[in-house]
């Protein structure tokens, strides 16, 4: 079934069932203790009448009973304040995703409770990429925010994979741009211009940004080119300041690299054009199909689990399709299906020669003296 986003949005928004279930349901605001049982009734209708309505849209969804019965004793259980109070600001959690399932069953209970204790009025949003190309995590990004931003006046691009420790970070509504997951706090990347991992925006700022470009498959580089939309648009990076907790105690990052391997490997003119400024893809380029929209829980806590097709410009982008064969210095590593890099990396002075694998290093020729990547090139057998 072909829905855009944008139609997606005004069908829920005319009759107010993704606002109020994310207003009443998972927004941080609470109703009183004392729940009657026709409020509980009438909740029940309320998420019965999405589940109806999410079924017209993506196909029948499971375990409705269930989700019912447990959304409602949470409401039963937990809420404290007024149902009919609006919140000043609504965050939307939007998570880029793809196969992360072990890191998911830890990322929402985790990021439900972080927020409710903040008292912040939130909804997460699973963003997966169910097509077979290479992962886009710039275009899913811009999926999650065409869904959500008539809904939600800022959101955070958040990692599935990291988790906040320290107390004292913030993820109340920024006036500029805030990355929560600062080079001096994030547990692997330090370089100055990092903003990945977690970084909050107010919707009208990502939408003058034009989004994230969409020209990124593989892994990395995309929130590098968002920094640079970022400062050529006269605005500033705001980060954490004043904590003590260092790049170690600050964050937990999940990741495992044996078993969720990085598709770093980059083809044809892929590494020259991810070092040139993209100003052409983004929010205006993003084109996609979405599958289906669900409410789903884990362990009892809710988020909406959204499902898309994202589009290829073969002739714009051709290293979106994964590569049949690794260059040299990469071997197919499974289950994962992706080029991963040797045990080994050459150094300048060295090409690749060979390919290598799992249990193999890299082979490495020197040639006496240091060249760069432009006379590399000149040895078919490898590179840099």
């Amino acid at each position: 079934m072909r829905l855009s986003l944008r139609r997606t949005l005004e069908i829920l928004g005319g009759l107010a069932v993704l606002g109020l279930l994310s207003y009443v349901l998972w927004g941080g605001h609470q109703a009183p203790k004392a729940t009657t049982e026709a409020d509980l009734n009438a909740l029940k209708e309320d998420y019965e009448n999405m589940q109806a309505l999410l079924t017209r849209l993506t196909g029948s969804l499971s375990r409705e009973k269930q989700l019912v019965s447990q959304l409602s004793q949470e409401l039963k259980e937990s809420r404290e304040t007024p149902i009919d109070v609006k919140p000043e600001h609504r965050l939307a959690i939007l998570v880029p995703f793809r196969n992360a399932y072990d890191e998911l069953r830890q990322f929402v209970p985790y990021m439900f409770k972080w927020l409710k204790k903040k008292g912040i009025s939130f909804t997460i949003f699973i963003i997966n990429q169910a097509d077979d190309f290479r992962f886009n995590r710039g275009a899913l990004l811009n999926v999650g925010y065409l869904m959500i931003e008539r809904e939600y006046d800022y959101f955070a691009m958040h990692d599935v994979d990291l988790l906040p420790l320290n107390e004292q970070l913030n993820y109340s509504f920024p006036s500029e741009p805030f990355h929560m997951a600062a080079p001096w706090l994030h547990p692997i990347y330090h370089y100055p211009a990092f903003i990945g991992g977690i970084m909050l925006m107010s919707s009208v700022h990502y939408r003058a940004l034009n989004g994230l470009s969409t020209h990124f498959w593989g892994w990395g580089r995309e929130d590098d080119e968002l920094f640079k939309r970022i400062t050529e648009a006269g605005l500033h990076v705001l980060r954490p300041g004043n904590l003590s907790t260092g790049m170690y105690k600050t964050f937990r990052h999940l990741h495992d690299q044996e078993v969720r391997v990085r598709d770093m490997m980059k083809v044809g003119q892929q590494h020259v054009v991810g070092f040139q400024r993209d100003r052409v893809s983004g929010l205006n380029t993003t084109m996609h199909t979405i599958e289906s929209v669900e409410a789903r829980t884990v362990e009892g806590f809710p988020y909406i689990f959204v499902s898309t097709r994202i589009h290829c410009d073969l002739k714009a982008t051709p290293w979106c399709v994964k590569p049949s064969v690794c260059q040299p210095g990469y071997y197919r590593h499974q289950p994962s299906n992706v080029c991963r890099r040797c045990g080994t990396n050459c150094w300048k002075g060295f090409v690749i020669f060979g390919n290598c694998t799992q249990t193999s290093n890299t082979l490495c020729k020197k040639i006496g003296r240091d060249i760069s990547p432009e006379e590399a090139k000149k040895y078919v057998q490898g590179t840099m």
